[in-house]
């Protein structure tokens, strides 16, 4: 039949092509190699190794399962698991210390995954035109920030980590924006997005009730947790749901609602209060009018759950305080300005990084400058590369070209995504909804750092190069298909 690949002899039919004998021949020389490497560097690099070959023999042959593994590695797990671990061993040649993280073996494997898909996957989106200019801008941006840091002699380490978050970005919205311009990919990114939300959500729980006698939010805690994920999972499942696209049943969708607002209530991280009060409200305007008074009613039946739920939790952590009391604190601390240590901390950081930044405006001081500014948490000046103002993080490593170019590439996300909402159909909502996760971030990024970390960064990069005019005229085939029929 015209237009579908033949195999040929000895060739084996994968998710995204035909692997021939040839290919299958580099995977054994490949893993002859990682039995190599083991021995020299050994056994518990050669088990991590095998592992990621188990994964990877899936994953390669399927783009979309590589940026699954990628997408919930990165919001269904503790940081402090995925990114804190340092690989070391001790081989029959030498020790082995390197900073690798389990995100980065992922972010390998889906590299690897990207080009065997280039490879073998005949249909394939053009970038869509509404990103080509801010995304050149935005590359050379990166260049002169990597140039410009390595001629101040800025830490090598922290300019890796800093270009590592660029790479990462890069690499899922290129995946994306030629990969995943089908409906199929979409069902299976708000999938990822609702398993890894009730994953962190029972992450958060668990933090709560490991955590005895405490009367104070720090002991509770935990910023390793993603939790900035459930709003977004919360903004796409309600909007499905609510339109029939969903096959969730109420008894379903209710509780994990429920869920959600209650780990993201727990979590006493005032950024992610902010970006859910947002995110609930875009959706709400988003919503018909019979579907916003379904959503009251539906809302009626979520909140007790969630005030029934919260002093449960609560309790093992509140033994002498209400958990009202704590999240009322917590709250109202918004408005204390410098007399909150945590916000105190942000406006050191900030201050020090701006006068660094006006010091080159045009260039700024390129990846890897870090800053030092006292910390009221600790009480001690400290040393970072990290920034919790994202605007400022790329005005100072990438210069003034690279804070338009990234504000220019979410701009034209949310412009693409809107026109995409105005053709209807599931397409819409899946843009409604990116809508609704997209701004709430970008609106408290001058104080959560989301757009500059590395957790966030594959995320981000998927949600920016999703392919709309792929998908809106995928959608447009299938309706006048089904028309014909």
């Amino acid at each position: 039949m015209s237009g579908v690949p033949s195999a040929a002899a000895g060739d084996v039919p994968g998710a995204s092509g035909y692997v021939s004998r040839g290919q299958w021949l580099w995977v054994g020389i490949a893993g002859v190699l990682v039995v190599a490497v083991g021995l020299a560097l050994g056994m518990p690099v050669l088990a991590g190794l095998v592992l990621v070959g188990a994964v990877a023999l899936v994953a390669l042959r399927s783009l979309p399962a590589a940026m699954a593994i990628v997408l919930y590695v990165c919001t269904g797990l503790s940081y402090s698991l995925v990114l804190e671990y340092r690989l070391q061993s001790r081989g029959l040649l030498f020790d082995l210390s390197l900073p690798f993280s389990i995100m980065d073996a992922c972010a390998v494997l889906m590299a690897l995954s990207l080009l065997v898909a280039w490879g073998t996957v005949r249909r394939r989106a053009s970038l869509p035109r509404y990103l080509i200019l801010p995304l050149w801008l935005y590359l050379g941006a990166v260049l002169i920030g990597v140039l410009y840091g390595i001629s101040q002699g800025n830490p090598r380490y922290a300019l890796l980590k800093d270009l590592r978050v660029q790479a990462y970005f890069l690499l899922a919205l290129f995946a994306t924006a030629v990969f995943g311009g089908r409906r199929e990919f979409m069902r299976l990114l708000v999938g990822v997005f609702v398993v890894s939300a009730l994953s962190v959500s029972v992450l958060q729980f668990a933090r709560m009730l490991g955590v005895e006698n405490a009367t104070t939010f720090e002991a509770v805690r935990d910023v390793s947790i993603p939790i900035y994920i459930a709003p977004i999972a919360s903004a796409f499942l309600t909007l499905l749901w609510f339109s029939g696209k969903s096959r969730l049943s109420t008894t379903i969708f209710v509780p994990l609602q429920a869920i959600y607002l209650l780990a993201v209530l727990l979590s006493f991280t005032r950024s992610v209060w902010v970006q859910l009060v947002i995110t609930y409200v875009l959706v709400f305007l988003f919503l018909g009018l019979r579907e916003r008074r379904r959503a009251l009613g539906m809302a009626l039946v979520i909140l007790p759950l969630v005030l029934f739920g919260a002093p449960i939790l609560g309790g093992s952590i509140a033994s002498h305080r209400p958990i009202s009391a704590l999240v009322a604190e917590r709250a109202i601390s918004l408005a204390q300005g410098e007399e909150d240590r945590s916000q105190a901390s942000r406006l050191y950081e900030s201050g020090a990084a701006l006068s660094r930044w006006l010091a080159s405006p045009i260039f700024g001081a390129g990846m890897g400058m870090e800053i030092d500014a006292f910390d009221a948490v600790s009480g001690r000046v400290i040393r970072t590369e990290f920034l919790h103002n994202s605007p400022l993080y790329y005005a100072l490593k990438m210069g003034i070209i690279g804070f338009l170019a990234v504000g220019w590439l979410y701009v034209a996300a949310i412009k693409g995504a809107m026109r995409a909402r105005a053709a209807g159909g599931e397409v819409g909502l899946y843009a409604s909804g990116l809508v609704c996760s997209v701004t709430p971030m970008l609106l408290i990024t001058m104080w959560s750092g989301g757009l500059n970390s590395v957790g966030t960064a594959p995320v981000l990069g998927v949600i920016v190069g999703l392919n709309w005019p792929a998908l809106t005229a995928e959608e447009a085939q299938a309706k006048r298909a089904e028309d014909a029929a």
